[in-house]
C-alpha cells in the first residue's frame, strides 16, 4: 500500500492531465477530495466517491487527494496526493 504513496514522485503533473485507476471494486474504491483535512483524516466526502473498477479522473489544478474508502485501508496508508500545475 505504500506504493500508492511513493508512485506520483519525481512525476509532473497538468491540470486537464486524467489518472487511470484500476482495482477491484469488490474490495477497494477511490475517493477524490481537494481538502487536505479530509485527505489526512480519511474522511468520505458526499462527492468524489468512484467505484467501477476502472476510473479516470481528470486532475485539476493545485492539490488533488486520493484515497481507498474501503475497509480501513486509508488508516493504513492507502492513499496518494498528487500536485497538477
Amino acid at each position: 500500500m505504500e506504493q500508492a504513496k511513493i508512485w506520483p514522485k519525481g512525476k509532473s503533473f497538468k491540470a486537464g492531465d486524467y489518472l487511470e485507476f484500476t482495482y477491484n471494486y469488490e474490495f477497494v474504491n477511490v475517493i477524490t477530495t481537494a481538502k487536505k483535512t479530509e485527505y489526512d483524516q480519511c474522511k468520505l466526502p458526499v462527492f468524489g466517491i468512484y467505484q467501477s473498477g476502472r476510473d479516470f479522473i481528470r486532475l485539476h489544478r493545485g492539490h488533488n487527494y486520493f484515497f481507498s474508502g474501503m475497509g480501513g485501508q486509508c488508516q493504513l496508508g492507502f492513499k496518494m496526493a498528487i500536485f497538477a500545475e
